[in-house]
C-alpha cells in the first residue's frame, strides 16, 4: 500500500469514528456495538494523528489545528468519563458523561469543516 492509499483508509476508519462520536450516546453507542465505547474513542480518535503527517496535502492548516484540538481535547478526558467495560449500560454511561458533551459538537463541527476531503476520500475509494 502506497502512502496515498494509506491515508485513505486511515481517513475512512477516521470519519466512520468522528461520525458515531458526533452522535448522542444512545446512537454512538449503537454505532460502536455497545462494547466499551467510550474507551475505544479515548484511544483510537487520538491515535489517528498518524493522518496529519500522511494528509497527502489535503488538510489545511485549519483542518489540522481542529483535528489536534480535539485529540487533545479527548486525552484530556476525565478517568470516569472513559472507564474499560464490555457492559453495554456501563458503555452509556460512560458515553453520557457531560465531558464528552463539548467533544460531540467538536466531532460535528469537524465533520462540516472535513466535508469536501471527506468528498475527496470517497471518490477515490469508490469511484474509479
Amino acid at each position: 500500500m502506497d502512502d496515498k492509499e494509506a491515508f485513505h483508509q486511515a481517513y475512512f476508519a477516521f470519519i466512520e469514528e468522528l461520525n458515531a462520536l458526533s452522535q448522542s450516546p444512545e446512537i454512538a453507542c449503537e454505532l460502536e456495538d455497545h462494547y466499551n465505547v467510550a474507551y475505544e474513542f479515548w484511544y483510537i480518535v487520538p491515535n489517528q494523528i498518524i493522518l496529519l503527517h500522511n494528509s497527502q496535502g489535503l488538510l489545511t492548516d485549519i483542518q489540522v489545528k481542529r483535528m489536534k484540538d480535539l485529540f487533545k481535547e479527548i486525552k484530556q478526558l476525565p478517568d470516569d468519563a472513559y472507564t474499560w467495560t464490555e457492559v453495554a449500560e456501563e458503555s452509556l454511561l460512560n458515553m453520557q458523561h457531560p465531558a464528552w458533551e463539548p467533544i460531540r459538537k467538536q466531532a460535528k463541527e469537524l465533520l462540516t469543516l472535513l466535508a469536501l476531503v471527506t468528498k475527496l476520500n470517497h471518490k477515490y475509494l469508490y469511484e474509479p
